[in-house]
């Protein structure tokens, strides 16, 4: 069963005190989502839904329309930290 009522947030660990900010969330969704990120870096991907299943952070592909996958897929209720470089991204639900 895929995830639903899902919670998440992707957001930019800094390095060091000078580290610029950046974060993306998204609340009591039952869809994949898209967004965009502008720093790389090192990113907290954190999950909660009220149906376990599971969670992909996938990366735009350079063809411009396929995803990719940028963080292997894990459960709800979970959290896991990725380096991802700027681009456009999707949290696909399962």
């Amino acid at each position: 069963m895929a995830a639903t009522a899902v919670y998440a947030s992707v957001v930019r660990v800094p390095e060091g005190s000078a580290g610029q900010q950046e974060a993306w969330s998204v609340a009591n969704t039952g869809s994949s989502q898209t967004f965009t990120l502008k720093l790389g870096g090192k990113y907290a991907v954190a999950v909660i839904a009220s149906t376990y299943g599971t969670v992909t952070l996938e990366a735009l592909g350079p063809d411009g329309s396929t995803y990719l996958t940028a963080l292997t897929a894990f459960s709800a209720n979970g959290i896991s930290n990725v380096d991802l470089a700027p681009g456009s991204y999707k949290l696909a639900l399962a």
